[in-house]
């Protein structure tokens, strides 16, 4: 079994959707925000991830970029 680690992108689909909500919202001290959103609502949070990898749209100027793979 291969693994790939990438980085998440808005060009993700349904296939990366699904994935993460097989995986719980708090798994082994890991957290999963996307458990339990709708597709859309995890369409939003992929392009805000996005954002914040590349420091953009960070609200209040105070977070760090941050990347989630």
């Amino acid at each position: 079994m291969c693994v790939e680690l990438r980085r998440l992108s808005p060009d993700d689909g349904r296939d990366v959707y699904g994935m993460l909500q097989k995986i719980p919202r708090d798994e082994n001290g890991f957290v999963n925000p996307v458990n339990g959103m709708s597709f859309e609502q995890f369409k939003e949070w992929l392009i805000k991830s996005d954002e914040s990898s590349r420091h953009e749209g960070l609200e209040d100027g105070w977070k760090v970029p941050q990347t989630t793979f």
